[in-house]
């Protein structure tokens, strides 16, 4: 299947990192999902019911990082993977995680972990 529904830049503020010190303050990080899936009837039927809502998704998304206990990037990428392929239809999805003002003494634009996974249906 070639059919996608991506988000793209979904900020959520969170707690995660590895040290103390990181968790210790909230911090926001970025999300991006590309769910594959087949929108074939959606396209004809013009129906919410027969697609992903991403209303629903991006608010459940949201709601599972802000609430996260996650110390890695790849922790909180998994979670959100496995959140979006439990909707009905979703074949895969790549998920990335990113924080803009990573811990680390070098400047860099972000660091972002992604994460590929098949569907629940596969």
């Amino acid at each position: 299947m070639s059919d996608h529904i991506v988000v793209r830049g979904l900020r959520v503020v969170t707690r995660i990192g590895a040290t103390a010190e990181e968790r210790g303050r909230p911090q926001q990080v970025l999300i991006d999902i590309d769910a594959v899936y087949d929108a074939s009837i959606p396209s004809r039927s013009d129906d919410l019911d027969d697609t992903i809502d991403y209303g629903a998704l991006v608010h459940d998304v949201a709601a599972l990082v802000a609430a996260s206990e996650a110390a890695l990037l790849e922790r909180l990428a998994g979670e959100v993977a496995e959140l979006v392929c439990e909707r009905r239809g979703v074949e895969r999805v790549t998920v990335a995680v990113g924080k803009e003002v990573p811990p680390i003494p070098e400047e860099v634009g972000a660091v972002t972990v992604i994460v590929d996974r098949p569907g629940k249906e596969q």
